[in-house]
């Protein structure tokens, strides 16, 4: 398993959980030995970026299981135009994904291209904040479900 002390911090923050609900700095003092940064929040998670093995990669904490990004990047696996973040394990409230970023720029083909291939897999949320680029290339690293697929 790649990042293993991450990954024995993310159990904790499992075990921390299921007692109450814990807030974004008692997760960042969890995470000090990973020069984390809060990157931001949304409906069900919170992003941080940490450093590891001087690698930048996403630890994403939420209440909800992250079994559909999870699903996205296997959907995505093996397919040419789908690219999709890397994931690198799955606990019951976190996520390690490898880091895009979003600040780099990018074609608005790239982005066109991109956001047209997933929208024919059925995926809506493909926008400008979803996506960065890894490694030259443009990923998404958060996208959701059309309501029609969500079944």
């Amino acid at each position: 398993m790649k990042y293993k002390r991450l990954h024995n911090v993310a159990k904790k923050i499992d075990e921390l959980r299921l007692k109450k609900n814990i807030n974004r700095n008692r997760i960042l003092k969890l995470l000090e030995k990973f020069n984390p940064e809060f990157i931001g929040s949304g409906a069900f998670k919170r992003c941080f970026k940490v450093k590891a093995n001087k690698r930048y990669l996403v630890l994403k904490v939420g209440r909800r299981g992250f079994e559909r990004d999870y699903d996205h990047f296997l959907l995505a696996k093996g397919k040419h135009k789908l690219r999709y973040a890397k994931i690198y394990w799955v606990t019951d409230n976190c996520l390690l994904q490898k880091f895009a970023s979003s600040s780099e720029g990018y074609t608005r083909e790239e982005y066109e291209e991109l956001k047209r291939e997933w929208k024919k897999a059925g995926y809506v949320d493909v926008r400008s904040g979803n996506i960065g680029k890894i490694n030259g290339m443009l990923h998404a690293f958060d996208v959701s479900e059309s309501r029609r697929n969500c079944k």
